[in-house]
């Protein structure tokens, strides 16, 4: 075990919960104007919420699938909805997504 799991923890908490804030502040502003680009935000917002929540509850993140007939990775419906709403928000960049400045909104 690391000697600094301790404040890794910490460093990642912080960081998730900075990202957790910034998402809720875009969808908040409506600096997106598609609904693509909005559900993506708001489906990697749950799943980093999910993954968060885990964290600070349970000092770790619960895993529960596991598939024992292909070599993958144990995964969590968390870790679904972060892979699934960023592959959302990659296709919403590349047909044209992008964010409005607040000024624009105005």
């Amino acid at each position: 075990m690391l000697d600094n799991a301790p404040v890794a923890m910490v460093f990642v908490n912080l960081v998730a919960g900075l990202v957790v804030l910034a998402l809720v502040a875009v969808i908040l502003t409506g600096r997106v104007t598609s609904a693509l680009g909005n559900i993506a935000l708001a489906v990697i917002l749950g799943g980093a919420a999910g993954n968060m929540f885990d964290r600070l509850s349970k000092g770790f993140v619960v895993d529960m699938f596991r598939f024992d007939f292909v070599n993958f990775a144990i995964f969590n419906v968390a870790d679904v909805c972060l892979t699934i709403g960023t592959a959302a928000l990659i296709i919403w960049y590349i047909r044209g997504g992008s964010l409005i400045s607040v000024k624009e909104r105005l």
